[in-house]
């Protein structure tokens, strides 16, 4: 049936190529039905723009496409499950840190448990390589005092745009001047280029790379401390606790938490977050009950939004957050705008929580008792 219909439809077109080109006029645009805009659509989006534009359609009907251009959200749920970074094994390799005392060292005699028939070789344990970098003047002669010094001013003040690649997360750093969280960093063109582009809201996709006249680009922090596991011992802490990690998806604090250590996670100081709300997650009615299986699928469902904010408010060190929160779909009446925004109150970082928002609260809900400052800004 589906072959039979686009057959059909492509028999249509040509039919049509033979003819003259078509330009709507106004009078003619109000006079398509609602199933031709429908099979307009569907047609743009299975065959693309290109059949429409050898019928030499004019500017008008070719802006129309953009209906055919909406987000499949089948694609991003296979996208999603696909590529999704790895998350970190339960039982590492082996430690990056120096071992403890109790640890054999490297040159340590192990011993072997005996090899018996039908039976397989257990392994034999670990040993840590470990080696106090005596020969090294910067470990040797430098006080740690001022080794902390270079590692801050080397993998720490900086801002990083945290974005999602296939299977795998990637910093930029931030090219413009601004250290600090402001009401510009959703807009950032350090952010790069979504692999897909969405007309339903700006929720990126994958990092397809650099903006045009942009000098942001990926930088690479972890890779330097793991050369020398002294230096990563020292280092470590200071690339999660003295830079600012921005995020634009929802997916990506998430996975960041699954492929780092947890302690390296809740060492994070300062977060910054935008997210569009392009899809309902509460009804406007019935709250009490609850929320539909088959609503909005993930990330942009109820649970995965809950799930963010949770682990958001389990972050130990967490001083700073900054949420920038936008899009069409945010509730506007009192019932689904308080559940919508019960997750975010129980964040509570311990410097300030700034939450801006693009209209103001539905009345009556106090906002007095609110944990954040709230900033409206109309996108």
């Amino acid at each position: 049936m589906g072959a039979g219909l686009r057959s059909t439809h492509m028999k249509r077109a040509r039919e049509g190529s033979s003819a003259a080109p078509f330009t709507p006029s106004v009078t003619q645009a109000s006079a398509m039905t609602v199933n031709d805009i429908v099979l307009f659509c569907w047609m743009t989006g299975l065959y693309g723009v290109r059949p429409w534009l050898r019928l030499g359609l004019s500017h008008t009907a070719r802006s129309m496409s953009r209906c055919g251009n909406a987000e499949n959200v089948a694609v991003t749920a296979k996208e999603r499950r696909k590529l999704a970074p790895k998350s970190l094994p339960s039982n590492r390799p082996r430690s990056l840190t120096p071992p403890l005392p109790s640890e054999p060292l490297a040159g340590t005699p192990t011993t072997r448990q005996p090899w018996y028939l039908f039976k397989r070789k257990s392994p034999p344990p670990r040993t840590q390589l470990f080696n106090g970098q005596t020969q090294s003047a910067l470990f040797s002669k430098l006080p740690k005092e001022v080794r902390l010094r270079i590692w801050h001013l080397t993998f720490g003040q900086q801002l990083l745009h945290v974005v999602r690649r296939p299977q795998r997360l990637t910093a930029i750093e931030c090219s413009l001047d601004c250290h600090l969280p402001s009401k510009n960093l959703p807009y950032h063109r350090c952010w790069g280029v979504s692999s897909r582009q969405i007309q339903l809201g700006p929720t990126p996709g994958f990092y397809g790379g650099q903006r045009t006249g942009s000098s942001a680009a990926p930088i690479h922090l972890v890779a330097p401390l793991t050369t020398c596991r002294l230096l990563y011992s020292e280092a470590i802490s200071i690339l999660y606790q003295d830079n600012v990690f921005a995020f634009n998806h929802l997916d990506t604090v998430l996975s960041l938490s699954r492929t780092i250590l947890p302690d390296r996670f809740d060492s994070i100081r300062t977060i910054t977050l935008q997210w569009n709300f392009k899809w309902p997650l509460i009804p406007e009615f019935e709250i009490s009950q609850p929320l539909a299986d088959d609503g909005p699928p993930a990330p942009y469902n109820y649970e995965t939004w809950r799930q963010t904010c949770q682990l958001l408010s389990r972050i130990k060190d967490l001083r700073s957050l900054s949420l920038f929160l936008s899009g069409g779909a945010i509730p506007l009446s009192p019932g689904p705008f308080q559940k919508w925004i019960e997750p975010v109150l129980l964040i509570r970082p311990s410097v300030s929580f700034h939450v801006t928002l693009p209209s103001s609260p539905p009345e009556p809900i106090d906002t007095s008792s609110w944990p954040f400052q709230l900033q409206v800004e109309p996108h």
